[in-house]
């Protein structure tokens, strides 16, 4: 990965969208619209593979736990 193209990974793994969104927020000038919406595709589909684990893990703790409610919040 360098300063000009973006990550190519499809679908992406949690490094990967950690990487890509590392990679996004480091670029010193806004996307051009077409590479953003090159990389929504699989961003949203990591996204989505991710939110069930994330609810079942949020499940298990206490009812009264902060960060839990937020992380069900959609």
């Amino acid at each position: 990965m360098n300063g000009t193209d973006a990550p190519q990974e499809a679908p992406l793994s949690t490094v990967m969208v950690r990487a890509s969104a590392t990679w996004f927020m480091d670029q010193p000038t806004l996307l051009r619209h077409e590479r953003v919406k090159a990389l929504d595709q699989p961003f949203q589909q990591q996204m989505w593979q991710l939110i069930p684990h994330i609810e079942r893990m949020a499940a298990s703790l206490p009812k009264d736990d902060g960060p839990a409610k937020v992380a069900l919040v959609l």
